[in-house]
């Protein structure tokens, strides 16, 4: 039986994991957000499954589109042309995460290392480094992340993981469907925390973009931004390769994602994944000292 991430919480107090492995992504805070301050996207960062035509022409899909309040503009992190980005997280101006498609090799030192399509890469504009290693955590060798996000864990430190597969996977005994995220910490290595799912979301669709967005000021509010790959309904709302949805923890409720107008309209293509940032001051709701995940707009 699928369970939301409310059930999932429950469950994981009672096998004494507290607060880890769901909401571990927000503290008390007594500031409240400006009315329709943080329900709109003022920065979305996508890749897509093949080359389309985007506002800086011809995308390539080992290249991240970046739309925001300024010029378009294109992110590459130093992938050879057969690469295919199909999971990122923005995590700082000099760190992004991605996964790729099919299994690829980046310079590592003086080799190279092989990267499984299931493992979640660093790039720091310079250099790689592996942020989850899925053949040493288990994972099949057939697997593929096709989602990536993460949220900073102020109770245990390190940043919590999310990752959802473009198949089910059985890992560490625990099943976990592709409309589902299994949940990691930087800091446990390859424990399994558990896992979640956006209520509404149907079993035979694959989530496959994620985004996790803290509303400003606010506790254990969360936006989530997703896409599917394939047409349907989510809650009650249309889902199609190409567009995104928003996500409310608190209610399950799905609707439309809205667009700030300088950010203008995505592409028409298959999204991949995506990294959001919403419009409000703070991306992480504040608690932490990373002003690198503030937003870039304020109230």
């Amino acid at each position: 039986m699928k369970r939301s991430h409310h059930q999932w919480l429950a469950r994981a107090r009672a096998a004494g994991l507290g607060l880890t492995a769901g909401l571990t992504f927000a503290m008390a805070s007594s500031a409240q957000a400006p009315p329709g301050a943080i329900d709109s996207v003022a920065s979305v960062r996508g890749t897509y499954d093949t080359w389309l035509l985007s506002p800086l022409g011809p995308l390539p899909d080992e290249s991240i589109l970046w739309l925001s309040g300024q010029p378009a503009n294109r992110i590459d992190v130093g992938l050879a042309a057969d690469a295919d980005i199909d999971a990122l997280e923005w995590i700082s101006p000099t760190e992004i995460w991605f996964s790729v498609k099919d299994w690829t090799t980046v310079p590592f030192r003086r080799t190279r290392i092989a990267v499984h399509p299931a493992d979640i890469m660093s790039w720091d504009g310079a250099a790689y480094n592996r942020v989850f290693n899925a053949t040493l955590c288990g994972i099949a060798p057939g697997a593929n992340a096709d989602a990536v996000a993460a949220l900073p864990n102020p109770f245990f430190g390190g940043t919590n993981v999310y990752i959802s597969f473009d198949t089910t996977q059985l890992i560490q005994s625990q099943t976990v469907f592709d409309d589902e995220m299994a949940i990691f910490n930087t800091g446990n290595g390859c424990t399994l925390l558990g896992k979640t799912a956006p209520a509404g979301i149907d079993r035979r669709l694959d989530l496959n973009a994620f985004s996790w967005v803290r509303r400003w000021g606010a506790t254990f509010d969360l936006l989530g931004y997703g896409g599917f790959d394939t047409w349907g309904l989510v809650g009650n709302q249309l889902a199609a390769p190409a567009i995104l949805l928003q996500y409310r923890l608190q209610g399950g409720a799905w609707e439309g994602a809205r667009l700030d107008p300088a950010v203008g309209f995505l592409p028409r293509g298959e999204l991949e994944d995506v990294s959001v940032q919403a419009s409000g001051m703070f991306y992480d709701g504040f608690e932490t000292a990373d002003t690198s995940r503030w937003s870039a707009t304020s109230p």
